[in-house]
């Protein structure tokens, strides 16, 4: 299955509505979101690689830590600052240290993400929660956008699967 942007914006909609009871502190709250994007990215597909399931709860327990650092710091209400530390953290979660992917085959495959873009998706954040704030969206539209964005940018993530054939980025799907 790939990327599923849909079940990934009423997710993040029921946490931003408060429909299932909203996060109490700040460490919640990005707890939250990482398991979303963690269940949104085991989704991924590279050709024929998926991310394995290790490297993505590693991958979600950093991002927790940056997350939480993120929305803490964002208390003062910058914008542009929130959006760039967001922008890290989703770099971070495909590429410190980079997530593996992996098809059992015949033949085996086997994955590493190389690029996962820095400085791209902050600039699209940053218009998201501006335009969200002044707007006063609801929040499933603030949540669709957010997701429009990060899934925008998620699908721009690399992968070198090696072997068969040359090895050659392929894209997230």
């Amino acid at each position: 299955m790939p990327l599923n942007p849909i079940a990934f914006a009423d997710d993040l909609t029921a946490l931003l509505d408060g429909r299932n009871g909203y996060p109490k502190t700040t460490a919640e709250a990005a707890q939250a979101w990482a398991a979303l994007y963690r269940r949104y990215a085991a989704d991924a597909r590279a050709g024929a690689t998926a991310p394995l399931p290790d490297p993505l709860v590693a991958a979600e327990a950093g991002l927790v830590d940056r997350l939480a650092q993120a929305f803490a710091a964002a208390h003062g209400g910058a914008v542009a600052g929130l959006a760039a530390d967001l922008d890290a953290a989703f770099v971070a979660f495909w590429s410190r240290p980079p997530v593996g992917f992996a098809f059992p085959g015949p033949p085996a495959v086997a994955g590493v993400v190389t690029v996962a873009p820095a400085g791209v998706l902050g600039n699209a954040l940053a218009g998201v929660l501006a335009a969200g704030v002044a707007a006063r969206r609801t929040a499933a539209a603030q949540a669709q956008a957010l997701v429009g964005a990060i899934d925008g940018w998620t699908r721009t993530v690399t992968v070198v699967n090696t072997p068969p054939g040359p090895s050659a980025p392929v894209f997230l799907t």
